[in-house]
């Protein structure tokens, strides 16, 4: 039953934040940045504490390193752009 209890929320956490990088644009993203890794974070550490079977932590893991990963780069264009 945990299993499911932090699959369901790290796919919450991922679905909002995909959902952030999809909506906000350049202003609003930043405002958000922190707490995107924040959540990234935290829900890599919710799958790491409850072990669960390995399938669904690799599966679920890239899908969060992919998405720390764009929102650091995105952060990043954001920088330059500004910087220009």
């Amino acid at each position: 039953m945990i299993y499911v209890f932090a699959v369901l929320v790290v796919v919450l956490i991922d679905i909002l934040i995909t959902y952030r990088l999809i909506k906000y644009k350049n202003e609003d993203y930043k405002k958000y940045r922190k707490e995107n890794l924040g959540l990234i974070i935290s829900g890599t550490a919710v799958l790491v504490i409850t072990k669960i079977p390995s399938l669904y932590l690799f599966i679920l893991l890239g899908i969060n390193a992919l998405l720390f990963i764009t929102v650091l780069t995105r952060f990043q264009n954001n920088h330059e752009r500004r910087t220009d």
